[in-house]
């Protein structure tokens, strides 16, 4: 299962009342420090250029975007992180929680698929099927 279905299952149980407030929060947790692992752990391939995967998770500090809302440059702590999304604006706010799959060179670091875990939005499903099988395999 993926990891946004199992966020929604546990959204369900919880507005349910099968889990607490705090019985999501750490099962919610959980599912993303797992995550967070596999992604950053993936190994590049041979004779890829050296980018680094990173999965950043974190309340965003500020965030600005581009006229048409598909471009954004967003602050988790310390790291400027840029955000484009074909097709659909991107719904991210100040404060919002956000999980975001990043490549960075060192410098720049350029989000490649994003889950906002305040409103539910999310990227993933919007990518092509090379970048959906990367993030599949470090959510699972």
């Amino acid at each position: 299962m993926e990891l946004t279905e199992d966020l929604q299952r546990l959204a369900q149980l919880r507005d349910a009342g099968e889990l607490s407030p705090e019985q999501y929060e750490a099962e919610k947790n959980r599912l993303l420090d797992v995550a967070v692992d596999r992604i950053e752990n993936w190994p590049n391939k041979r004779g890829t250029p050296l980018i680094t995967r990173r999965a950043i998770r974190g309340s965003v500090k500020s965030i600005d975007f581009s006229r048409l809302k598909n471009t954004a440059t967003l602050w988790i702590g310390k790291q400027k992180i840029t955000i484009e999304r074909i097709g659909k604006p991107i719904q991210i706010s100040a404060c919002d929680r956000v999980l975001v799959v990043a490549s960075t060179d060192g410098e720049n670091i350029q989000a490649n698929l994003h889950i906002n875990e305040t409103n539910g939005d999310e990227s993933v499903s919007e990518w092509r099927k090379p970048t959906r099988k990367v993030i599949w395999a470090g959510l699972r």
